[in-house]
């Protein structure tokens, strides 16, 4: 009996006919059935794919994404945490982007939740820091009061920014960069951090109140 060479997943794939030849005392079939014998056909493991053109795609995109994308991440990151710090973020930013699947969504949704995600990454960061001595904010929170001052000249420093993380919280000094720094709306704001518009108003509201407070109590020293 011949034996058919060839993978497990082919042969399970084969009707019984075509897996097992015939023994040597069935008789030959006719040319003419022969000729109009269906063609074998594999499945599983024998399939042929183009793995090839898929993983070239799938690293065009990713390439397409970075160019777009990562001169936007790296700069904010940059400008809130310095070139090392903010370089490791932005990192963690765009792996985060291209997890989410969001590279072929609307360029504002995708430019608002960069924001976002790299706000809340660079708080976090400098959260985590240990405070160096009393900090001196009242530049940093008249950069943030409102009214707003323009961008170019709102947060001089990185410092600021690591004082304000020490002493306000996360999610208020989160909305008050969004909105003041990196000029999102509060509807864009809502939609990217999934509430409401009037949470946004009364985090920012709250942020201005602690403003007001902390300046009087600085002012006093």
């Amino acid at each position: 009996m011949s034996t058919f060479q060839g993978s497990t997943a082919c042969r399970a794939s084969l009707s019984p006919r075509e897996a097992c030849p015939p023994a040597a005392s069935t008789p030959a079939r006719s040319a003419s059935n022969e000729s109009h014998r269906p063609p074998v056909r594999f499945s599983g493991s024998c399939s042929s794919y183009s793995v090839g053109d898929t993983l070239g795609a799938a690293l065009a995109e990713l390439e397409s994404t970075y160019r777009r994308y990562f001169p936007l991440i790296r700069e904010k990151c940059r400008r809130l945490l310095g070139a090392a710090d903010g370089d490791d973020v932005s990192q963690e930013t765009f792996v985060r982007l291209w997890r989410a699947g969001l590279a072929g969504a609307d360029h504002l949704k995708v430019t608002a939740w960069i924001y976002r995600t790299s706000t809340r990454l660079a708080i976090d960061l400098l959260r985590q820091r240990e405070r160096r001595g009393r900090p001196e904010i009242v530049g940093a929170m008249g950069a943030l009061a409102s009214p707003p001052p323009s961008a170019e000249h709102a947060l001089q420093t990185r410092d600021e920014v690591e004082e304000l993380a020490q002493l306000l919280p996360a999610d208020e000094l989160e909305f008050a960069l969004l909105h003041r720094i990196d000029g999102l709306t509060q509807a864009e704001i809502a939609e990217v951090a999934a509430v409401s518009e009037r949470t946004v108003r009364r985090a920012l509201r709250r942020f201005d109140a602690r403003v007001r407070t902390l300046r009087a109590v600085e002012e006093t020293r």
